[in-house]
């Protein structure tokens, strides 16, 4: 996991106390304090996807 320092669509990334350039897979730009997944790497560009937290993502059928 990472934590999100410089937002944007390309920011930049706290992972393990090193900053690392990061862009979304997604849709969207990177939110500052936000925290991120690291699903893959390009060179020095790390390719991250926000992580869910209680409440979002997928919802039963039914619910509010």
């Amino acid at each position: 996991m990472a934590t999100v320092v410089r937002p944007g669509s390309r920011g930049l990334v706290r992972v393990g106390g090193e900053l690392w350039n990061a862009r979304p897979t997604g849709e969207g730009p990177l939110l500052e304090g936000q925290r991120v997944k690291i699903v893959g790497q390009d060179g020095l560009l790390l390719l991250v996807n926000p992580e869910l937290g209680e409440g979002e993502g997928v919802r039963e059928s039914g619910s509010p």
